[in-house]
C-alpha cells in the first residue's frame, strides 16, 4: 500500500481573518505588549516631540506605537532597525502592533537615538508594574554585573605611549614628504621628470597630515583627562589631610599645622593643573573610569584611549580582553525583577555597590533587607551602607569552600576588623545560604538578556547614550518576567 500526502498547494488563496484581533492567540506577547505600552506615561516623549514639531509638515508616528514597538523588538531579540522595519512587513506580532503601519529603519533609529534617555526612564516604571503585580518583596537582593560590549573595537584603541611614537613617527614622514615634493616640483626638465610622483607624493602628505592630526587630537584629549583627574585627586587628599587637622587640633596643634600646610600644597599643585572650573558633574552617582596618570599630571605610557568610543575601556571577560563597559544590575530575590540597574566603565566592581543599594532604596522607596554580593564587590568600606542601616550586607570575601560550613570559634559581633567580621558572616550556615541563593537570583538575569535576547554589544557609544539603552534592557527583562507570571498588569 503506497503512502499518503497532504495537499500541497503553493499557489493556494488564503483569506486572513477581516480582523487584526483574530490574527494571533489570546495569550500572545505582542497583546501583553500593547497592553502595556497603554498604560506606560509617555508624556515626556510627547512633550519633546510637540516641542520640536514644525507647524507644517510630515505627521510623526505615533510615540506609543513607536515605544511598543521597540519593546517587543527587545523582547524578541531584535535589536537591528533594519529588521524591525522587515519584521513589521514579515511577522504577524509585528504587524498585529503596528496596525498596517510601517515605519522605515531610519524613523525607528532616529526614534530610538533621540529618545533614548525617555525610553531608559520607563525602567522605574516596570519596576512599579512588578511590585503592584507581587513579584517583588525587597527581602533578598543580590547584586552583580556582566561586560557588555561597546560599540566600538579594541583594535581602536591605542596606549599613550604609542600614539607618542606615532606622532614622532608621522612627523618624520610628512617632513621626508615635504622634502620629496620640494625635489620633484625642482626638476624641471620633462625628459626626468616623474609626471605621476608629484601628485602621489601630495596624496600621501595630506594623509600622513590628516593621520597625524588625528592621533594628536586624542593625545590631547587624553592629556586633559589625566590632568583633570590628578587635580582632582589633589583636591579629594587636601579634604581628607583639612578633616584630619581638624580631627586632632585639640590634641597635637604641631600635626594639625603639617596636615594643613600639606593641604595647601596639594590645592596650590591641584590649580597648576587645571586653573578652569570643573565640567559640569555627571547626574549619575556611579564613579567613572580615570586614566592611569603621573605625579605631575601626565598619562603614564598605557593609559589607553579608544578612537570610535573613548568612554568604553579594555576589559577582562571570560578570559580574554575586549571593548566593553561594565553593567551593573540589583535583582529581587522573588521573581528575578531588576530592582536597579546601572553601567559605568570603571572596571572594579567595588565602586558600585553602596551605589546600587542607594538606587533600590530611591526607586522602591525603602532599603532591602539583605544585600548579597559576590567576592568582587567585597572592600572594608563596603561592609556597611551607613546611610542604609537597614539592609543587612553580605559579600563573600574570597572563594565559598564546598561542604558543609564549620561551626564558628568566634561570634562575628566579637572578631575585630572589617575583613574578619564579614569573613565569619558569610561562613556561617545563614551566610552561606544567602550566597548560595545570591547565585541563583544575580546570574539568571544576565544569561536571559544575552542569550535568549542576543544583547551583547551595546547599539549606541559613550557613557550617557548606553546608560539609557542598558536601563531599556533592563525594562524589557522585567516586562518578560511581568509577562511570563501572568496578565496581570496594574497601573502605575
Amino acid at each position: 500500500m503506497s503512502a499518503t500526502y497532504l495537499p500541497w498547494n503553493q499557489g493556494q488563496t488564503f483569506l486572513l481573518p477581516p480582523s487584526p484581533d483574530d490574527w494571533l492567540p489570546k495569550d500572545h506577547l505582542a497583546r501583553f505588549v500593547l497592553e502595556v505600552a497603554e498604560r506606560l506615561d509617555l508624556s515626556a516623549i510627547y512633550d519633546e516631540i510637540e516641542a520640536e514639531r514644525a507647524p507644517q509638515g510630515r505627521s510623526n508616528y505615533p510615540p506609543r506605537l513607536m515605544v511598543a514597538l521597540l519593546l517587543y523588538a527587545y523582547m524578541t531579540g531584535t535589536m537591528s532597525s533594519r529588521q524591525i522595519e522587515r519584521k513589521s512587513h514579515e511577522d504577524i506580532g509585528y504587524r498585529y502592533l503596528c496596525g498596517n503601519l510601517h515605519p522605515s529603519y531610519r524613523t525607528i533609529a532616529e526614534f530610538r537615538r533621540r529618545h533614548l534617555a525617555n525610553l531608559g526612564g520607563l525602567f522605574e516604571q516596570t519596576v512599579h508594574l512588578c511590585a503592584a503585580a507581587g513579584l517583588v518583596d525587597l527581602e533578598l537582593v543580590a547584586i552583580d554585573g556582566t561586560k557588555i560590549l561597546a560599540n566600538a573595537s579594541k583594535r581602536k584603541a591605542m596606549s599613550y605611549g604609542r600614539m607618542q611614537k606615532e606622532s614622532e613617527r608621522l612627523k618624520r614622514k610628512i617632513t621626508d614628504l615635504l622634502s620629496e615634493a620640494e625635489r620633484i616640483d625642482a626638476l624641471e626638465d620633462a625628459e626626468y621628470a616623474d609626471r605621476d610622483a608629484l601628485p602621489r607624493v601630495r596624496a600621501e602628505l595630506n594623509d600622513a597630515k590628516a593621520r597625524r592630526d588625528f592621533i594628536d587630537k586624542h593625545m590631547s584629549a587624553l592629556e586633559e583627562e589625566a590632568r583633570r583627574a590628578r587635580a582632582e585627586a589633589l583636591r579629594t587628599q587636601a579634604e581628607r589631610l583639612e578633616q584630619r587637622a581638624s580631627a586632632v587640633d585639640s590634641t597635637d596643634p604641631i600635626e594639625a599645622k603639617r596636615k594643613r600646610t600639606g593641604a595647601g600644597k596639594r590645592r596650590a599643585k591641584a590649580d597648576d593643573l587645571d586653573d578652569d572650573p570643573p565640567p559640569p558633574s555627571s547626574p549619575t552617582d556611579v564613579p567613572s573610569s580615570k586614566p592611569q596618570v603621573t605625579p605631575d599630571g601626565v598619562p603614564k605610557p598605557k593609559a589607553q584611549r579608544n578612537f570610535t568610543d573613548p568612554d568604553s575601556k579594555i576589559m577582562v571577560h571570560d578570559g580574554s580582553f575586549v571593548q566593553a563597559y561594565n553593567a551593573q544590575a540589583a535583582v529581587d530575590g522573588r521573581h528575578q525583577i531588576i530592582v536597579a540597574q546601572a553601567v559605568g566603565n570603571a572596571v572594579p566592581d567595588t565602586y558600585y555597590f553602596k551605589p546600587m543599594v542607594r538606587r533600590i532604596a530611591k526607586t522602591m522607596g525603602r532599603a532591602p533587607s539583605e544585600a548579597v554580593a559576590d567576592a568582587g564587590y567585597w572592600s572594608e568600606a563596603n561592609e556597611v551602607v551607613h546611610d542604609l542601616p537597614a539592609t543587612d550586607v553580605f559579600i563573600a570575601v574570597g572563594r565559598m569552600a564546598h561542604g558543609p560550613a564549620p561551626p564558628p570559634s568566634v561570634p562575628a559581633s566579637a572578631l575585630e576588623g572589617p575583613r574578619a567580621r564579614m569573613k565569619a558572616k558569610t561562613e556561617s550556615e545563614e551566610g552561606r545560604k544567602k550566597l548560595l541563593k545570591r547565585r541563583v537570583t544575580a546570574e539568571p538575569p544576565f544569561g536571559h538578556i544575552k542569550e535568549h535576547r542576543r544583547f551583547r554589544r551595546f547599539s549606541m557609544r559613550g557613557l550617557e547614550k548606553v546608560r539609557g539603552e542598558w536601563a531599556f534592557v533592563a525594562a524589557v527583562h522585567n516586562l518578560v518576567k511581568l509577562f511570563s507570571h501572568g496578565p496581570q498588569v496594574q497601573r502605575v
